[in-house]
């Protein structure tokens, strides 16, 4: 009776050791390998569907393969959601465009999204409920049985195991410039600046390619947005992410003998300088830090028991609501005003609330005071502004208002644009100590006209006031972007 209890038991471990169909180090591409056998999660009259695990390196994917249901073309970025007994639930994107094959009694098709770590541990861990699987027409849903979510949530825990026994879970690797030539193939995560960027493809296929740089070395690489992955950012990636110091997380590989990385999402990344409230508009829903004066420091009208800041940056018109948690920050005992005309810096989720565009702050280490507030604000018109005791930020004769007019008043559309065509130029200038302006130039160019244009009125600036810091004239350097709508410039 013993021994049968034993062979029935070690079966159903050979069973499962024989779900892993790989798991081996690549060597021509330099990369390990990990593939599972997939299992069925539907079987009806003419329509089967199943669904595995795979990975290439740190790089995690979901198989769907199936008969009948799910037979259709999907685009680059398309979803699929895994709906979870809890009411939970985990989406992927599709890797890119995928279609299917037509067959005489019915169509078939294997299509594959990508992985997080923390989307293939929800797999192991919840029980699966429903499939939604979007295509270019809608989406089709799709019950799963309790005896296919147990296998599943097998094969999600099989996954985690062997990604762990190959040491390939938490791969990223953290490199800098000057060591990449070393890392060839690898999951990476490095630090640096991009130049502005430059297109390069034919016309309606174009390749974002930007260069980094590194202060303390001379190698560089190049970052890649493709084309098809370009809509998917929140706004133009080279507004977003040109001269800005940036963490980039990708695969290294040679092209043309030039290592490069290819971004497809804005999860791959991440700007880490502080961004002035005006740029940060262009990075709702990311986790981004913010530099800026407190002009508000009030209890929170709409939200009871929060503290709310009201906070700008110069030079801009546009504000960032920063709305504190007192309780939870040990801000509780703050005297009222304690921020007002202070400059600070804020990290968190960006996120549009009523038609604010907020940062909650929950933790202390969210927000820090850089400056602390002169003895009397500044006041302009009916709204204080706070100015830094002895720093003076560059500005146009007049203010930031003023150059806006003086920028509508001049510029002058250098051919008519069809109805929706729109041209961006993005120009470079530097202020200096006297308030003269120097260095002219393009960081990405809008076509030559264009260029020619915008840079031929801001020749025709007056000297600006010029930047103090600590009471003495300082050099800077001002980027403006300026995007051409029909016959009319728009800022």
């Amino acid at each position: 009776m013993k021994l049968l209890w034993f062979a029935f038991f070690i079966v159903p471990l050979l069973s499962a050791g024989q779900k892993v169909r790989l798991n081996e180090y690549d060597k021509f591409i330099r990369q390990r390998r990990i593939e599972l056998e997939p299992v069925v999660v539907h079987s009806a009259a003419k329509e089967k569907v199943s669904l595995s695990f795979s990975s290439l390196s740190s790089s995690f994917f979901v198989q769907l393969s199936g008969q009948g249901w799910g037979a259709s073309t999907i685009d680059a970025g398309s979803q699929m959601i895994f709906l979870f007994s809890n009411d939970s639930v985990v989406t992927v994107g599709s890797v890119g465009l995928q279609t299917y094959e037509i067959g005489t009694e019915y169509n078939s098709y294997s299509h594959q999204y990508a992985l997080r770590v923390r989307d293939i541990e929800a797999l192991a861990s919840h029980e699966l409920v429903g499939l939604r699987k979007y295509n270019l027409k809608g989406y089709t849903d799709l019950k799963i049985g309790s005896d296919m979510a147990v296998k599943v949530r097998r094969l999600g825990s099989l996954f985690l195991h062997e990604l762990k026994k190959a040491d390939v879970l938490y791969a990223l690797k953290r490199v800098e410039l000057k060591n990449i030539d070393a890392h060839i193939g690898d999951s990476i995560a490095f630090f640096a600046r991009l130049d502005g960027g430059r297109v390069i493809g034919p016309a309606g296929a174009e390749n974002l390619v930007f260069s980094t740089h590194d202060r303390f070395s001379e190698h560089h690489l190049d970052v890649v947005i493709p084309a098809q992955d370009r809509p998917r950012f929140n706004h133009e990636p080279e507004l977003m992410y040109g001269q800005k110091e940036v963490c980039i997380s990708g695969i290294l590989r040679l092209h043309n003998n030039m290592p490069q990385v290819v971004v497809h999402s804005q999860r791959q990344i991440r700007v880490t300088a502080p961004l002035s409230t005006e740029e940060a508009m262009l990075f709702i829903g990311d986790s981004i830090t913010v530099e800026g004066l407190v002009y508000e420091d009030q209890p929170g009208m709409s939200s009871p028991g929060k503290r709310v800041l009201s906070v700008l940056s110069p030079l801009s018109e546009k504000k960032l609501v920063v709305e504190i948690d007192p309780e939870q920050t040990s801000m509780a005992d703050y005297p009222a005003n304690f921020f007002r005309n202070a400059a600070i810096t804020v990290s968190g989720r960006l996120v549009m609330d009523q038609g604010q565009v907020k940062i909650a702050v929950d933790r202390p280490a969210q927000l820090t005071i850089t400056k602390q507030p002169p003895v009397m604000p500044a006041v302009s018109g009916d709204r204080e502004k706070p100015l830094p005791a002895a720093d003076v930020v560059a500005q146009f004769p007049g203010g930031h208002k003023a150059w806006m007019e003086f920028l509508n008043n001049n510029l002058s559309c250098p051919k008519e644009l069809e109805g929706g065509e729109k041209r961006t130029v993005v120009a470079r200038f530097s202020v200096n100590e006297d308030g003269s302006l120097s260095h002219f130039s393009i960081s990405r160019s809008g076509g030559r006209n264009f260029d020619q244009e915008v840079i031929r009125v801001l020749k025709m600036m007056p000297h600006w006031v010029p930047q103090m810091k600590n009471g003495k004239p300082v050099a800077v350097t001002f980027t403006q972007p300026v995007t051409f709508n029909g016959l009319d410039p728009l800022r």
